[in-house]
């Protein structure tokens, strides 16, 4: 049937152990593949591609099998089975990398990457998953994709090959990386010219096969055809669904598969799939799998559908409500490459509809395809810089669609292999739109990235590319810095503890930013930011008064807008325990001077002024409140008469003075001239001497003290006295502090 199989095994024998040599050994991921096979992981040495290595150990074998002509049959059929395989060059069947080598302890061929198998996952707890609320649409919608592509690949053997399976079942049907499912056995096939089957499981072991997943006719008639496949087919739908066998036999008993058989047509007769077989109901509207099973699990295989392929494209073409039907549509769609195909305005309709239902499909499906599609389409519009507005959304729409996927569904590890290694950073920055779009969605890759790669990101990408081309200072890209300054973006530096956001960010962008712009939405922007980065605790007492607190007593502007923020950003300053609360000195020379030029400033309402005022005050009093402390503790400290006179004893004091020498004493000619003058004075009194009662006196000054005038009356220090209908006192410590009072 296959005449190059016998050149084909020579060859394989004569070669030595080269794939052990040009391939190293991973993990197991598939053990006793067809009851004997073990399947690694792989990798080429000198390419470093991932395959998979498939072991067949001889010895093992021959342990369990002690017939030796069983064990010729098998060894046979397994170099025939890899040759098979090996010929069809068809994306639904497994693609054979490094040819079956046969030596005298094992069997190994090297395939592409492959994950798993059908058996491993969805045997047993299938049951528990699929129909899980979250999971059951999208497995339905994998399981519609896996069988398309299964009919795809029976299309090509019966139509093409002119060939008949017949052993279709969940051990040889593998799932690669990108999740498609790929046929990995053609054991048992036949030509679809003959239709006459000979059945002969007589032996303890038949490799390769399972006729639990056979067509009746091979068992009630020996005859078969290409809907034998369909039948098998119809098996694997159960199993997908159920987790186990549809029929169950023990040891590949014919006789027993022949009385399940009955069991099953009789059941089904009775109550129909539909009541058999409840789990096969999706939703109300989706009966897909009933509507499969009806087709081909006929026992009469003449009353099957002639061609399932055919079928399954008039199901995903019908529009009977189900949603699946959409998403399935979208994804060949997808596969085709038929996006390219459809004019412009179609491509954005179709993006825009994606972004809608993209998180129905399944985590392979959007890695494998979805996300495939964006890349193509972003590598394919990176080169120019300038672009039309519409090719500019279109490319917006994409970048976003891609980090929202990547932000919801993807690891770590596919993130940054499959994605961030993928991007061209360079070219993306040029545009100044994307780049907006990169900035706003800086949590993404702070979230998808490990902390050294998103640190070289910031600081060797980004923040490189922003400082040397100058884009904070530039008055055409107010959008770019929008984005620098959102919340988010200044959210996501501070939650990174590895970067240094004063030296990278906020003395080298952000303050320069403010120092240049002239937009007014920009320098609030700024404000808002420092006022985050306050809040968050980033700026510390030392770099607001030594950077920021310059910048803000230097700006010129007098937009009220500026001013208000401003007094907000000051007020929270002055009342904080972390900056200027006990801090006399920069609240006197500095805080004051700067509210009270804010104060001025032009186009001021009453409100606002009274605002201005009140933070002025509140800061007046700060300062004496600390002044008055200051001077109360230094106080304490400081020696007064009292404490100077008792530091020595009277006796003491007494024993310093000279007496001979004390200016107490007078001279005998000092005192001669003082009796003299004594003697000689006389007093003067004025003509009229009118007397003033007490009591004038003391109406006079009540009179006085009632204005706002000098009192000069007895014992007073010519002091200006205040009236009190006009200005109200208020005491501070115990000294009294005049205020204006504002009319209401």
């Amino acid at each position: 049937m296959f005449s190059s199989f016998a050149s084909t095994l020579s060859t394989a024998t004569s070669s030595s152990y080269k794939i052990d040599a040009s391939y190293s050994y991973g993990n197991l991921i598939i053990p006793n593949y067809l009851g004997f096979w073990q399947v690694y992981e792989g990798a080429s040495k000198k390419t470093g591609l991932k395959v998979c290595i498939f072991k067949f150990e001889k010895k093992i074998f021959e342990a369990h099998i002690r017939n030796k002509v069983i064990i010729k049959e098998s060894y046979e059929k397994i170099a025939l089975d890899v040759a098979n395989i090996q010929k069809i060059k068809h994306p639904s069947f497994l693609n054979i990398i490094e040819p079956l080598e046969i030596h005298s302890k094992s069997f190994i061929f090297v395939s592409e990457s492959i994950s798993t198998n059908l058996k491993l996952k969805y045997g047993n707890d299938t049951m528990y998953t699929i129909n899980n609320t979250g999971n059951k649409q999208n497995n339905s919608i994998v399981i519609k994709k896996g069988l398309y592509e299964l009919s795809k690949a029976l299309d090509f053997v019966h139509n093409k090959m002119k060939k008949v399976i017949l052993n279709i079942n969940p051990e040889n049907i593998f799932i690669d990386s990108k999740g498609n499912w790929k046929v990995a056995s053609l054991v048992g096939m036949q030509s679809n010219t003959d239709t006459y089957y000979d059945i002969n499981y007589a032996n303890e072991y038949e490799y390769g096969s399972n006729i639990n997943y056979m067509a009746p006719e091979l068992f009630f008639e020996n005859k078969f055809n290409c809907s034998s496949d369909y039948f098998s087919l119809g098996l694997l739908v159960y199993f997908l669904i159920y987790g186990n066998d549809l029929i169950k036999t023990e040891n590949q008993s014919i006789e027993i598969y022949k009385l399940e058989y009955k069991k099953l047509e009789s059941k089904t007769l009775k109550i129909g799939y539909k009541n058999l077989f409840p789990l096969l109901v999706m939703n109300e509207k989706d009966f897909f799998f009933i509507r499969f099973l009806n087709n081909v699990l006929n026992k009469d295989y003449h009353m099957r559908c002639e061609s399932l392929i055919d079928w399954i494209n008039d199901e995903f073409n019908s529009n009977d409500g189900n949603k699946d039907n959409e998403l399935i549509k979208t994804l060949l769609f997808i596969e085709k490459g038929e996006f390219y195909s459809v004019n412009f305005k179609s491509q954005v309709i179709f993006l825009n509809g994606l972004s809608k239902i993209w998180r129905e499909y399944d985590h392979h499906i959007l890695l494998n395809n979805v996300v495939a599609l964006l890349l193509e389409i972003i590598t394919l519009n990176i080169g120019e810089k300038q672009k039309e507005e519409t090719d500019l959304e279109f490319f917006k729409l994409t970048i976003n669609l891609l980090l929202d996927i990547s932000f919801e569904v993807l690891t770590i590890e596919e993130f940054s292999t499959r994605i961030f290694m993928q991007l061209s950073f360079d070219k993306l920055m040029i545009i100044n739109p994307v780049f907006e779009i990169l900035l706003q969605r800086i949590n993404v890759f702070q979230t998808k990235l490990e902390s050294k790669q998103f640190l070289g990101l910031l600081n060797d990408v980004f923040f490189k590319k922003i400082i040397k081309t100058e884009l904070v200072s530039t008055p055409d890209n107010a959008g770019l810095q929008s984005s620098l300054l959102s919340t988010e973006f200044i959210k996501t530096l501070s939650q990174c503890a590895e970067f240094e956001l004063t030296k990278n960010f906020t003395d080298p962008i952000l303050l320069k930013i403010f120092s240049n712009t002239q937009s007014l939405k920009i320098k609030l922007a700024c404000l808002d930011a420092i006022d985050e980065l306050i809040s968050m605790e980033k700026i510390n007492k030392y770099q607001m008064s030594d950077s920021i607190l310059k910048i803000i007593e230097n700006n010129k502007t007098t937009n009220v807008k500026i001013t208000m923020s401003i007094l907000q950003l000051i007020t929270k300053l002055v009342q904080s325990d972390q900056f200027y609360v006990n801090e006399k000195n920069i609240l006197l020379d500095r805080i004051l001077p700067l509210l009270w030029r804010l104060s001025m400033t032009p186009n001021l309402n009453l409100s606002e002024f009274g605002k201005c005022q009140n933070i002025i005050n509140y800061t007046t009093r700060r300062i004496q409140d600390l002044h008055i402390s200051f001077i109360k503790s230094t106080a304490v400290n400081m020696p007064g008469p009292s404490t100077v006179m008792n530091k020595n004893s009277f006796h003491d004091i007494v024993q310093k003075v000279d007496i001979s020498k004390s200016t107490n004493q007078f001279t005998g000619i000092e005192q001669k001239e003082l009796q003299k003058l004594n003697r000689s004075a006389q007093i003067i009194k004025p003509k009229n001497d009118i007397k003033i009662s007490s009591s004038v006196i003391q109406k006079r000054d009540m009179s006085l003290k009632n204005d706002n005038h000098s009192y000069t009356g007895p014992n007073s220090s010519n002091i200006m006295v205040p009236n009190n209908k006009n200005l109200d006192h208020n005491s501070i410590n115990g000294i009294s502090v005049l205020q204006p009072k504002l009319k209401k």
